[in-house]
């Protein structure tokens, strides 16, 4: 072996190394299909071997750089978001089993991302509830909400505070149906993000309610009602706001209750917006 040979030689480890490191930090497979990439469009490589050198010599230079993978994730995460706000039209026409993937790439996003709520088919509702003495009663049962059994109702477990605001907003003119919004993390729940300190938070408001507008369209109404005495009232409150603001076009009103009091059974709400 010649000298100039074994510096060709220890070079090319050098560079491999370097490689590695690199794949590391954007991800093997990236490092790996853009090497493919670019040797396949190299026209001053000798042969192909020459060309994949060059290429991992290019991917282990950009390894050096302290800033790429903080650039490479936001073009990816700008890229995926402009995808799937492009095509949702076509991703909701998709099967459910096709959507779950779709869904779980919007989970993967640093920041929260609108996604379109899964139509609820059946629940598994529990029809009684157990008192303290060990006896078993069975739950209130509501007319008019989106899933009801045979009897056309719906069981539901609601403290006396949410059992008021149900009542006044059900028997608003126009009201066609009611949701109850599942308090779980569910493709069938609807979400809304607030900031608490420096994490994001999501609150699922109680209830959506559907109105029949005098042309033939529906609209919903998010309402919440929730206690001020509760320390997460106001960043909850906040992100309410913010979230109507944003999107207050798509629904006839967001609205959240305050109780205020609650004297002798008797109920004082205090709307927010």
């Amino acid at each position: 072996m010649t000298f100039n040979d074994f510096v060709e030689v220890a070079d090319y480890a050098v560079i491999e190394d370097a490689y590695k490191r690199a794949g590391r930090i954007i991800s093997p497979d990236l490092a790996t299909t853009y090497s493919e990439h670019l040797a396949a469009k190299d026209e001053d490589a000798e042969d192909e071997e020459d060309a994949l050198i060059n290429a991992h010599t290019d991917v282990a230079a950009w390894g050096l750089i302290p800033e790429i993978k903080d650039v490479l994730e936001a073009a990816a995460e700008a890229l995926s978001n402009h995808w799937l706000n492009e095509y949702r039209v076509a991703i909701a026409a998709l099967t459910d089993e096709r959507q779950e993937a779709y869904r779980q790439i919007r989970e993967l996003s640093a920041n929260p991302l609108d996604v379109f709520l899964a139509r609820p088919k059946a629940w598994l509702q529990p029809t009684m509830a157990r008192k303290a003495n060990g006896t078993e009663a069975p739950l209130a049962r509501y007319g008019k909400h989106m899933l009801c059994d045979a009897d056309g109702l719906f069981p539901d477990e609601l403290n006396i505070w949410e059992r008021v605001v149900l009542e006044a907003e059900a028997a608003k003119d126009g009201r066609v149906a009611w949701y109850r919004n599942p308090a779980r993390a569910s493709q069938d729940s609807s979400g809304i993000v607030y900031d608490d300190v420096d994490d994001k938070r999501v609150v699922r408001p109680h209830f959506v309610f559907f109105s029949q507008q005098a042309d033939g369209s529906i609209v919903a109404d998010i309402v919440d009602p929730h206690g001020h005495h509760l320390a997460d009232s106001l960043p909850k409150l906040h992100g309410l706001a913010c979230y109507a603001e944003a999107n207050g076009h798509l629904y006839g009103r967001v609205r959240r209750f305050q109780r205020l009091k609650a004297d002798a059974g008797c109920l004082t709400f205090k709307s927010r917006m």
